[in-house]
């Protein structure tokens, strides 16, 4: 029996499984449960804030063609991959999934019902929360969102979209992305110097 390699995809959400229960266990002293399971929303964005990095949820699903390049040409890309990184931590959630979801109000639901009350239609889109774990204590749905990404950028775009909301979102996205591709040159220092 020839067994196939595993997708980036498949990497990328066996990781982010392997990272929370070894953070479970690193902090508090004791093995994690196994009973309940699932993905901590709360927990995982206080883990985030903790290394001083932003949170957000990438929602993917079977045979996205979109989805497939996005695993395979930008999150390969060292230069995206890399920046995204040392900024973000990512948590990756399958819109038709059955694995559960403890959301920031408390509430515990699967994947699929998840997507339902954030109102997640396409593939992939992705979430970025608050860099303040407290501002989503408690709340739920698509306001809580500081940005959506809903589809996928081209590659310039998307790491824009995470640079943008990394920087603080203090412009127009439009505009930021605008200036990134085209950066205006220095003007001459008057007088010749520098």
């Amino acid at each position: 029996m020839t067994r196939r390699p595993i997708t980036r995809r498949e990497a990328i959400r066996a990781a982010g499984l392997l990272t929370a229960a070894l953070a479970a266990v690193l902090w508090s002293g004791q093995a994690p449960a196994r009973s309940g399971g699932g993905i901590d929303l709360p927990r995982r964005i206080a883990e985030a804030a903790a290394t001083g990095k932003r949170f957000a949820v990438v929602w993917e699903q079977k045979g996205c063609p979109y989805c497939r390049r996005m695993d395979d040409q930008y999150l390969s890309d060292p230069r995206i991959s890399g920046w995204i990184s040392s900024h973000f931590v990512l948590v990756v959630l399958d819109l038709h999934g059955t694995r559960m979801v403890t959301d920031f109000d408390g509430s515990r639901q699967s994947e699929s019902r998840l997507g339902q009350k954030y109102a997640i239609h396409v593939t992939p889109t992705i979430q970025f929360l608050p860099k303040d774990p407290a501002a989503v204590a408690g709340r739920s749905g698509p306001d809580i969102e500081s940005a959506r990404m809903p589809g996928l950028l081209e590659a310039d775009d998307f790491l824009s979209m995470f640079q943008w909301v990394a920087e603080g979102q203090r412009e127009d996205f439009a505009a930021f992305a605008r200036r990134r591709a085209h950066p205006q040159p220095a003007l001459p220092h008057p007088g010749g110097g520098p």
